[in-house]
Order: structure tokens, then sequence, then C-alpha cells
């Protein structure tokens, strides 16, 4: 059973296979698939105005696709940078290879198949203008663009993008100022001036832009989930038309749900899908015993875990949303999950319950991003005023939460990460902010719930070795003279595996 839950992949277990391997293939195929796809769009757009075929609607397209190429190369550099990972072997590796700062190979629309062949990982310093210089036209043609469905983009989702994007950089800059100095030494390159400059000089500079663009989202009209959506039985993180938090989404139509609800992400983790592999007959996903302990009673989202003091009980549904029947319910394990339902609570179905939308960027995430911002610009007095105002105003009962940090990197670490990994359990984006933090990754401890082979606990102040991504082999490496390879992290040799 355990291999058809493709969402439990021991990633970090992986040895010399892991660039080799299915996963890896399967994460830059997508990626690049995204950017191809982005690129054919433009094409058409472009040759239909040189036939002087123009809409109103062709530039809302280009934009589409400039911000869905920006979303690629932004995951994609995040992803296969190579960060120090405090592993001697790995990171004395990466000096003789001079690994340091190269991102991904750049593909654009005039990208021939023979510079496909020799085309080097770019240094960060041209990524992020070339990522700042889609966001930048983007966010030019979608003024006053009005979407039919949050799998598109407007202008709304491009301030999203940036608000992102600017604290990537603030990040890397505070921590990192010869990678500013290197960044603006190249600012008046000319092989680089056709791209968009990033304007700024200090790493307080793209903090303020963070917290510029941040705050333009939440003034969008965003509203953070209730807690009625957010323990839906039947629209719980499965529908972007049902509130008014989801900023952008992706949407898995019945058709691609292809009868199989195993393949869906909802089929993943959804409990209550008959046929998926998230239910007890399989592999149930559920939340640390570290992390649900920091979660405090009048905390709504507790409930979104089975307790370990009511598991084996009838659930109390004043606290508990399920379909499951008592019966069904005490089945299930500490910590189970409930947050991602199926499709309008259908259970049975593979096309309806097993499809659905997922969120890409929700307005939650740009109130976080406030608060960070606001920390490194305003003090820790204003980053935790702004943390607190979210909790007490719409994740607390009744209020009562306050902040423990005691300067600002505690604060950002035990405070204001600590509830980002609450409130995105599931959906993906802490893994880049513990990348860029340099944060600890603890899956080895007394109760911990991690498997066996699981049991891997990484570095204070360094990324975690499995969170630099590995290049396919066959998929790039091979056919790509000019790409580097980085270290394969090799955790099982590499990484002592804890125990009790």
């Amino acid at each position: 059973y355990p291999s058809f839950n493709y969402m439990n992949t021991p990633w970090e277990t992986l040895s010399t296979t892991l660039a080799s391997g299915d996963p890896m293939t399967v994460v830059w195929r997508f990626y690049y698939t995204l950017i191809f796809n982005a690129h054919n769009l433009m094409d058409a757009v472009e040759a239909a105005e040189k036939d002087g075929i123009v809409f109103e609607s062709s530039r809302y397209l280009y934009a589409n696709a400039l911000v869905y190429r920006a979303l690629a190369y932004m995951d994609l550099v995040r992803m296969y940078e190579f960060k120090k990972t405090g592993i001697a072997v790995l990171d004395r590796e990466a000096d003789q290879n001079n690994l340091w700062g190269i991102t991904v190979p750049l593909v654009t629309q005039s990208t021939t198949g023979a510079e496909a062949q020799n085309n080097p990982r770019r240094m960060y310093y041209e990524m992020y203008r070339f990522i700042l210089t889609d966001l930048n036209k983007a966010e030019d043609y979608l003024e006053g663009y009005v979407r039919s469905k949050k799998s598109r983009s407007d202008i709304s989702v491009v301030q999203a993008y940036k608000a992102r994007f600017w604290l990537e950089l603030a990040t890397r800059f505070r921590k990192a100022p010869d990678d500013l100095a290197t960044q603006l030494s190249h600012e008046n390159d000319p092989e680089l001036e056709h791209y968009d400059k990033l304007g700024i000089t200090t790493a307080q500079d793209c903090y303020n832009k963070a917290l510029e663009y941040s705050r333009k989202v939440i003034n969008a009209g965003y509203t953070p989930l209730t807690r009625a959506q957010w323990h839906s039985i039947t629209e719980g993180f499965n529908n972007s038309t049902k509130n008014s938090s989801w900023i952008f989404a992706t949407i898995i139509p019945g058709a691609d749900a292809v009868g199989l609800g195993y393949y869906t992400f909802i089929g993943q983790m959804s409990p209550e899908l008959n046929n998926g592999v998230a239910h007890a007959t399989y592999s149930v996903m559920m939340i640390t015993p570290d992390l649900f302990n920091r979660i405090e009673n009048n905390d709504w989202r507790k409930y979104t875990w089975i307790d370990p003091a009511d598991q084996g009980k009838a659930p109390d549904r004043n606290k508990y949303s399920s379909s499951f029947t008592d019966a069904e319910w005490i089945k299930y394990p500490s910590y189970a999950n409930f947050k991602f339902r199926p499709m309008d609570g259908v259970r049975t179905v593979s096309k309806q319950g097993a499809a659905g939308h997922l969120p890409i960027i929700r307005v939650e995430e740009m109130y976080f991003i406030e608060a960070e911002a606001l920390a490194y610009t305003q003090g820790l007095g204003a980053g935790i005023n702004a943390l607190e105002s979210f909790m007490n105003t719409y994740r607390y009962e009744g209020g009562g939460y306050t902040c423990k940090g005691q300067d600002i990197e505690e604060f950002i670490k035990e405070d204001l990460i600590t509830q980002k990994r609450i409130e995105f359990w599931g959906e993906g984006i802490l893994y880049y902010d513990y990348k860029r933090h340099g944060l600890p990754v603890t899956r080895g401890y007394p109760g911990t719930n991690y498997t066996m082979n699981a049991r891997y606990n990484s570095q204070e102040g360094y990324g975690a070795p499995w969170f630099n991504f590995v290049i396919p082999r066959t998929g790039e490496i091979s056919r790509n003279r000019g790409c580097k390879q980085n270290p394969d992290p090799n955790v099982s040799e590499n990484v002592t595996l804890w125990s009790e």
C-alpha cells in the first residue's frame, strides 16, 4: 500500500539514486513544461498581433503567461540554488564545483535547441532581474483586468508574487551582504540591460517593498478564512470561489481526476475520500506532535487534527467537523488531519470528490509577510503587534494570543514561523521559509510520529541537505553539457538517523 502514497515518498532517505529518481524528473519536467506552455501562449499572441489581430484580451492572456513563467522560475530558483548544509562533504563539493549562486538554466522564447544543449545555470543576480521584469510587465498589462476565475492572474496576484519575491531578496541580502554587493555590481552589465533593474541598494529597501506589496494585496478586498469556511465539510480547502481569502489557485476539473482518486492531491490528503489513500486503510497524513502541542486550545485551527486526548472516542461535533460517522472516526489515529475535503463533500465519486481547487496563494500569507517585514523595518514591537493583531482578530476565540520572542530572530522562529506552519500546513510554502532562514528541520525527537527511516535532523543556521534539489540526470544533465549538478544529499550516509 505505501507504494500508492505518492505524497509520502521519503525524499530525505533517498541517496545516490536521487538525481535519477522519478520525483526529481517530475518536478523538473512540470516547471519547464509550464514555462514551455507560457511561451506557446506568448508566441500565439505575438503572431496574432503581427497579423493585425489585436484584442483587448490579448494583453491579459500575455500577462497571465508572464505570471506563470515568473511563478515557475521563482520556484525553480529557490529549489535548485544550493545553500550551505553544514555537511562538510556536500559543502566542499559545492566549493570544488563552484556552485555558489547559480540557479537553473534560463529558457526563453528565443532559446534554440542548440542553445539548450549548452545552457548553463544562471547566476541569481540575472534570474532576479528576469523574474522582476516579467512581474513588472504583467502588473502593467493587468491594470483594470477582472478575471473570471482564480486560476487566472489579476493585478493582485502579481502583487502577491512581488511580496514573496521581495521578502526572499530581503532575507538573502540581510544575511549575506556580499550577495547584495554582487547584485549591485552587475546592475549595469550590457548583457543584462534588457532586464529591469531591481532599483534597491539595501536589504531594508527589499523589506520595504515586501511591506508595500503585501499591504496592497490585503487592501484589495481579500479577507482571511473564517472558522466555518476553514472547517466546512463540503468546501474546506477545495473551492476557490466560495471564499474571499484565496488569491490564486489551481483548478483540477473532474475530467482530470480520471477516476483514480489516489493520483490527485485531495486523494493523497483527504481521509474522507473513500477511494484515495489518505484514509485508515492506507496512510493517514498527520501533523507532528511537536507542532500540534504548540497550538493553544482557543485557536480554532487546532481542531483540524485529532487531539490525542480525543483519539478513539466519538468526536465532539462542537469541535470537530467531519462527514464520518462515529464508527468511522474512531479508526483514526492521533494527529490525523481533516483540512482538505473532497470536492463538494462527495466521498465516493472519484471524478467529483477527487477533483477540486487548491490554493497557491492565500491572503493570510500577506499578513505574515507584512509582520516579518515590519519587524525588520520598524522594529520588534511592530512585527509583534502585526502578528498578534492577525491572530486575535482571525484565529483565536476571544483573543489572548501573545508572542514570546524577546528579539527579532526569536520572534521570527518561535512566533511567526510557528504560526505560519500551523496556518499553511499541507500547502507547501513553509519549505521556502525554512530554506531562506536556514531553520533547522527536527524530525527525530521523543514522541515523534515520523517513520523510522525519516527521522533526520538538520543543523541550525543551514539548509537541510534534502532542501537542495538535484537536477535529473536523464532529463537535463545528460542533454545539457553546460548544466552543473548539485551534490546529491545522500542523506542516509551524510546525516545521522535519530533514534530513541
